[in-house]
């Protein structure tokens, strides 16, 4: 029987992987996925690669408040303001793009008021008709009580997932899964980022942490393939991302 805290870490990973799905709508793609930008990858060391295939069905329950921003010289002027005041953060989005609540796992208390939310889904290409979610990212929440920092976090996220691989509860480890790793700043905030690659894709994730929780940004390329303005999204992705900041 695995100890509180491994079967905490242990919980945690599963939930990393089928939110991996999130971002890939439930659908897992066919065709080979759009790398990252040069810029991102020089910002990392190599490691190992291995594909992955989780899949979970976000929930578009709720729309965030559109906030205009004021103008500003770093290309987001005019763009809107979604803030959680639960879990203390904000960021910017473009007018263009939509924000919601995600569904919550399994055994979970999640809320759908989208200001409180525990996991939002920002489309940053939005595309009513078909109802899917087709370039998106994901942020997550969750307690930090260990007040461990984000590499301390990963490196946890690792330990557990190869004692799970050991044991065949999965079929490979998060450390076979990453592709390049390394320290990085969101704006003013010290976090840690990796590029997981898969046959079908490639999901970045920037872990960021406080005392209290912590916080992972995640944006996939599973749905992008066939997306002729995939580089300009993964731009949009990335402006989004830099706004970024703590509210507490």
């Amino acid at each position: 029987m695995l100890r509180p805290r491994r079967a905490v870490i242990l919980a945690s990973l599963i939930v990393v992987l089928v939110l991996m799905g999130v971002a890939c709508g439930g659908e897992e793609a066919t065709a080979p996925a759009v790398s990252p930008s040069p810029s991102v990858a020089a910002t990392v060391s190599p490691a190992a690669t291995q594909p992955v295939s989780p899949s979970l069905t976000p929930a578009a329950t709720e729309t965030a408040a559109a906030t205009p921003t004021q103008s500003g010289p770093d290309g987001t002027s005019g763009w809107n303001v979604y803030t959680n005041t639960k879990y203390g953060y904000e960021i910017k989005y473009p007018p263009t793009a939509v924000v919601v609540a995600a569904s919550g796992t399994p055994g979970e208390t999640g809320s759908t008021d989208v200001t409180q939310a525990t996991r939002i889904v920002i489309d940053i290409a939005p595309v009513p008709a078909s109802g899917t979610i087709a370039f998106p990212f994901l942020i997550t929440v969750q307690p930090n009580t260990e007040r461990l920092s984000p590499e301390q976090y990963l490196q946890e996220l690792k330990a557990a997932s190869e004692r799970a691989k050991e044991a065949g509860e999965v079929p490979v480890s998060l450390a076979d899964q990453i592709q390049s790793e390394g320290p990085v700043s969101v704006g003013d905030i010290p976090a840690y980022r990796i590029i997981q690659s898969s046959v079908v894709r490639d999901d970045e994730v920037t872990y960021m942490t406080t005392d209290d929780f912590i916080y992972r940004v995640w944006y996939s390329t599973a749905n992008n393939q066939a997306d002729l303005q995939a580089s300009d999204h993964y731009n949009t992705f990335q402006s989004i991302l830099a706004t970024f900041r703590f509210t507490q």
